[in-house]
């Protein structure tokens, strides 16, 4: 629950500052978040937090910002002009990012145990017959999967041959971050580049990506399931690249194709698989790029706590004292609460559900004298 957006940068000659745009393909609101120029030389030089509550993105500068949703607070966090793409981890603890750099080399950062930040050298294996050594030289586009334990990234790498010059492409790779094991998606065919992955909201086995064939001279929208291996081609891109990124339920992806040298963002709806195209893509914003689709998440809580079974009218009754005890003790159990700190109606600092609900709850309905009432929502 909450309000959708699409973080854009500009593409005017002389701006590249940062818009949120509502997703509606009938009447967007469009608001500019801050004038800062953003460095629009990378898949991923702006990032949306989880809950929706700021974004972190790379200036003209290279320096590292981060500001509010609202616009306020913006802020520089980096001490250094040197970077080119950023990722925020789903929790907010972490951010990985790369550097302008030709360094091989991405760079994971932790906000709560700074002791914990590290530099990754990226390294890729190489099998092919005739090849003597790969070399990644950067990364670019990277997000975090939904646990944030793992990194999907795209990188540009060389691979000497014994008998000839070197080969040079875009791939894209997993990192598990802690353990640093990084593994290839796919296995890179002569000529064609894949990159730009962005993970869907809600299935992070699926993502979309771009794909480059130069044999061809055509480039490619696409999904890919990395459980399965299947993947799809959505659309032809007129040989642009097309940054995707899902829509926060996963029924949209959102992309740029460049149209009589102009920068077009448009959407596409796919089907349940989230890998299958529903129709054609249709034009949404000229002017704009990098599209980074999030939602600015609404407070499910309301007034006081105990509103378990989520009622419309807010009350806290003996329907959500019901509803709580089915939950824990219900064979089979019931539904979770609609809104868990609702349910945690003693506000229980770990945030658990329990008999302790249940009986503050009764304590505050029925008790002689009546029980305090719950605390209020944060």
């Amino acid at each position: 629950v909450g309000h959708e957006w699409i973080a854009t940068v500009n593409d005017e000659t002389d701006d590249h500052s940062l818009y949120l745009i509502s997703p509606s393909l009938s009447a967007p609101e469009i608001t500019q978040l801050t004038e800062t120029q953003v460095y629009n030389v990378s898949g991923s030089s702006v990032s949306a937090a989880r809950d929706g509550s700021g974004l972190i993105f790379v200036d003209s500068d290279n320096y590292i910002r981060v500001i509010a949703s609202d616009g306020s607070s913006e802020a520089v966090i980096s001490s250094t002009g040197k970077w080119k793409s950023v990722a925020l981890s789903p929790d907010g603890t972490r951010l990985a990012a790369t550097s302008i750099y030709i360094d091989g080399s991405i760079y994971i950062f932790d906000f709560v145990n700074p002791e914990n930040n590290k530099v990754v050298r990226l390294r890729r294996p190489t099998t092919g017959e005739g090849l003597s050594s790969g070399i990644t030289l950067f990364a670019d586009a990277l997000e975090w999967n939904l646990t944030g334990d793992y990194l999907i990234y795209d990188a540009y790498n060389l691979v000497e041959q014994i008998d000839g010059p070197g080969i040079s492409f875009w791939d894209i790779c997993l990192m598990q971050v802690d353990d640093e094991v990084i593994i290839p998606v796919f296995t890179s065919a002569p000529g064609v580049n894949i990159g730009n992955p962005a993970f869907a909201s809600t299935n992070d086995i699926i993502f979309a990506l771009d794909i480059t064939d130069d044999n061809s001279g055509t480039s490619y929208v696409a999904a890919f399931n990395l459980f399965t291996g299947y993947g799809y081609l959505l659309e032809e891109n007129l040989g642009n690249l097309s940054y995707p990124d899902y829509s926060s339920d996963d029924t949209r992806i959102v992309f740029q194709r460049q149209v009589g040298g102009v920068n077009t963002i448009r959407q596409i709806s796919v089907d349940s698989t989230k890998l299958q195209p529903v129709g054609y893509s249709v034009p949404w914003i000229e002017e704009g790029g990098l599209p980074t689709w999030f939602t600015i998440e609404q407070n499910c809580c309301q007034g006081l706590r105990g509103n378990a079974n989520g009622d419309a009218e807010d009350k806290t009754n003996i329907g959500d004292v019901t509803y709580l005890i089915n939950y824990l003790f219900g064979i089979p159990p019931g539904p979770e609460p609609v809104c868990r700190e609702e349910g945690n109606a003693n506000a229980d600092v770990e945030d658990k559900i329990n008999i302790a609900d249940v009986t503050y709850l009764i304590d505050y309905l029925f008790g002689i004298p009546l029980g305090p009432a719950p605390p209020a929502c944060p």
